[in-house]
């Protein structure tokens, strides 16, 4: 027999967020988003995991490395060879 879902179930006491954000760490950091991310709407889990990820990524501020002339050069050459 299954259990019927209650909504209340997955509401977070007051205060507790806050101790689920102090156990984040880097290795397991602890989105705190206004959404749940849905089990059963395979399409809207993806977009949400999705954001985060793009988000994630632009906080880390990263580009392309800047590369001079006589290197340029020289990865031109090896190209060719290849």
């Amino acid at each position: 027999m299954k259990k019927k879902i209650n909504p209340a179930d997955f509401k977070v006491p007051p205060g507790e967020e806050l101790k689920l954000c102090e156990r984040a760490t880097k290795v397991k950091p602890f989105f705190k988003s206004k959404n749940v991310v849905p089990a059963d709407n395979k399409k809207n889990a993806r977009l949400i995991i999705s954001q985060i990820i793009v988000d994630t990524m632009k906080e880390l501020g990263m580009s392309y490395p800047t590369v001079d002339k006589a290197r340029l050069k020289e990865l031109k050459g090896i190209r060719k060879v290849l």
